[in-house]
């Protein structure tokens, strides 16, 4: 692995990058440091491939970090202050549980003993409850809006003989999967699955802004499914770091999802392997909407149609907000 900014600075000869402003990054409960140059909304993207083209020599990780710009400070004064990887975020995750540390490193190692769908699992029934016969209203209103069909409210009903009242969000799955199936065979293919509007805001993927400089972050790992590790996401919520480094390993492992950009509320992926299946696409917009739950929540968008999505999406974007 590279360790020193003269390395960096040889390998990046002849590149656009060449005279781009470089600093090393301290990071702290960390025997590793981590580099940082400075970019633009024109390059960021050029940058971020050319830096991951150059993995296996750098033996780092590229990814994005949001915009520096301040008028009372440069680039490199901007990103220092906020402090990409501060640990007081993970502290929190931890509150309960005294023989856990937040080393980068520690949370890398408990990763890889986390039952991801387990942790699913725990957490679809750990979320919000809500009516059965108010679900089932709202769904038909919306199929019968975007098809024109619908199955009736019996049929509803019946296909969940032992809910009745309130129910849990795993079972607001089920009924999602339900209709979902009851769309793809009672609608032909091409209408069943065709996708919400792939340009809507709630899809928008990273809009870079010339007006601001950013900064591509060479981590100390050859992993991008490591990054939360070292540079703390909203998203984890009431989970752990490492259940996210388990479930973007999987997703790496599952779609080759890459990592590209993170500002602590935003994840932006490349995805070299879409889903194959309805049934797949189903299953990650599930994980999708337990980890990142505003990227289809602000918007209003439905399990399955966020699933219609992903089945043509080579580039992922998620959300959570404070």
């Amino acid at each position: 692995m590279i360790n020193s900014l003269e390395e960096i600075a040889a390998l990046l000869e002849g590149t656009e990058l060449e005279t781009s402003t470089k600093i090393e990054l301290a990071i702290p409960d960390s025997p590793n440091c981590a580099f940082a140059i400075k970019v633009n909304g024109e390059n960021s993207l050029r940058a971020w491939s050319l830096l991951k083209s150059l993995v296996d020599e750098t033996g780092r990780y590229p990814v994005l970090a949001g915009e520096s710009s301040s008028p009372f400070y440069d680039w490199a004064g901007c990103l220092i202050r906020s402090n990409p990887f501060c640990r007081q975020e993970f502290q929190y995750e931890l509150y309960s549980s005294e023989d856990k540390n937040v080393f980068p490193e520690s949370i890398i190692e408990r990763s890889k003993t986390i039952d991801i769908t387990q942790k699913l699992e725990e957490d679809q029934r750990n979320k919000w409850h809500f009516l059965l016969e108010e679900a089932i209203d709202f769904e038909i209103e919306r199929m019968s809006a975007k098809f024109g069909v619908t199955p009736s409210k019996e049929e509803m009903f019946a296909a969940f003989p032992s809910c009745s009242g309130e129910i849990s969000n795993d079972i607001g799955v089920e009924v999602e999967k339900w209709l979902f199936d009851w769309e793809r065979s009672h609608l032909p293919a091409e209408v069943a699955l065709a996708p919400p509007d792939l340009q809507d805001l709630y899809l928008d993927w990273y809009n870079s802004s010339d007006e601001f400089d950013y900064s591509l972050i060479l981590l100390p790992t050859a992993n991008s499914w490591e990054t939360p590790a070292y540079i703390h996401w909203f998203g984890v919520g009431n989970k752990s770091s490492e259940v996210i480094v388990t479930l973007l390993q999987s997703w790496h492992d599952r779609f080759k999802a890459e990592l590209v950009a993170h500002d602590g509320l935003n994840l932006l992926f490349n995805v070299h392997q879409r889903p194959v299946t309805p049934e797949a696409a189903f299953q990650l917009a599930v994980e999708q909407e337990a980890f990142a739950g505003d990227t289809l929540y602000l918007p209003g968008i439905s399990i399955r149609d966020h699933a219609r999505a992903l089945l043509y999406l080579d580039r992922w974007y998620l959300l959570s907000k404070p």
